[in-house]
């Protein structure tokens, strides 16, 4: 069930790259919401040879990968962007461990992700996922004693930060501890209502930026919509 992707965002199709660069200034920007200590030098060797094919392609323009996530620990909230406006807010649960990438640590990563993978197409709510594969049992919001994977899984890599996001299984999925959410209660994931993570699941795309970060959820997504980069028609690939 995986899906293979070459290059999140980007990709060469021939003449100047003014979108790619754009699209790059447009990421870092999106890890300094999400990390605010945040400087090139961190990244080293991952960052230079993305430079060097920018500069060197002949065109890099960034490919439409459905709305970005945006997602606050702080209000534990998580807010859908299109167009550089909110079109859906969901209440969200994240690690009862805190914030960190360290492997068995239990913690919910900061940093830039993207959606590596998603599993659970057309399962019913409540259905119970385990090992990423449907059970077939199906349990109700709430069900006592009962804390399975249900519904959906958006299954996260991490593209600035997060580095062990993939490693450790860091997804957002459902969750049938509903009453839980609004407060760090998670392993790791992002958890959400059934309802909810259907909703998410149906609008993101293999490649959707996900950026999780402790800054409020109305600072995101006015940071976010400021940076949106629209590519004009006469840079869009034909």
């Amino acid at each position: 069930m995986k899906s293979e992707i070459r290059n999140p965002k980007f990709e060469v199709f021939g003449s100047p790259g003014a979108a790619g660069f754009a699209f790059l200034a447009s990421t870092f920007s999106r890890v300094s919401a999400a990390v605010p200590a945040f400087r090139i030098s961190d990244f080293g060797f991952r960052i230079f040879p993305l430079l060097l094919f920018l500069v060197a392609a002949t065109s890099a323009h960034a490919i439409n990968f459905g709305p970005e996530i945006v997602i606050s620990v702080r209000d534990q909230q998580l807010a859908i962007l299109e167009g550089g406006s909110a079109t859906g807010t969901f209440t969200v649960s994240t690690s009862r461990f805190g914030i960190g990438d360290e492997p068995n640590s239990y913690k919910t990563p900061l940093g830039v992700l993207w959606v590596y993978d998603k599993i659970g197409d057309k399962l019913p709510a409540g259905a119970v996922i385990k090992d990423r594969s449907a059970t077939g049992e199906v349990i109700p919001a709430n069900a006592r004693g009962r804390d399975p994977i249900v519904t959906r899984i958006i299954w996260l890599k991490g593209l600035f930060g997060a580095d062990h996001a993939y490693e450790r299984c860091i997804y957002i999925h459902g969750t049938p501890e509903e009453s839980s959410l609004g407060h760090p209660s998670s392993y790791g994931c992002i958890r959400m209502r059934s309802a909810d993570v259907v909703k998410v699941y149906a609008k993101v795309m293999i490649g959707t930026h996900v950026l999780i970060s402790e800054k409020p959820l109305k600072e995101l997504i006015e940071e976010e919509g400021i940076n949106t980069v629209d590519i004009p028609a006469n840079e869009q690939p034909r």
